[in-house]
């Protein structure tokens, strides 16, 4: 995996670790510029909409993002911050970006504004974007 080390380990540096280590920060960065860049007309106020209308795939990701939730925050109890590290990434690069964002694509950009389908997927990316932001400011 991306090279992060174990913090009561000798941390080591290298070439090779640091250009994993931006490629790594370019890809959750990424994963942010989407999430924000497809919230740009939702206002989670009159936009939202109610769980028990998700498309199945929906309900999916945010069952994936609970269960990450839970696990990073008894790693963060645990002080095992490299394990927090590594699942945020893994969960940005192959839950959303190769599954949940690709096939969001055609909601997203095909739908019109206030169609149900295109709100609930914003609905998603909404609770998505604030479970990731508060998992890395641990809040």
């Amino acid at each position: 995996m991306v090279g992060i080390g174990e913090f009561s380990e000798d941390v080591r540096l290298s070439e090779t670790i640091l250009t994993r280590l931006v490629d790594a920060y370019r890809k959750l960065r990424n994963t942010f510029r989407y999430l924000l860049g497809n919230l740009h007309d939702f206002d989670p106020q009159k936009d939202r909409t109610a769980a028990d209308q998700f498309q199945e795939i929906d309900q999916w990701i945010l069952v994936r993002a609970a269960d990450l939730v839970e696990r990073c925050r008894a790693w963060y109890d645990n002080y095992e911050f490299h394990k927090v590290y590594h699942a945020v990434y893994a969960f940005a690069t192959v839950d959303l970006s190769a599954v949940y964002f690709d096939v969001l694509k055609d909601r997203l950009y095909c739908s019109a504004a206030g169609w149900p389908v295109r709100r609930g997927a914003q609905t998603a990316l909404e609770r998505l974007l604030d479970a990731l932001v508060r998992l890395l400011a641990r809040s």
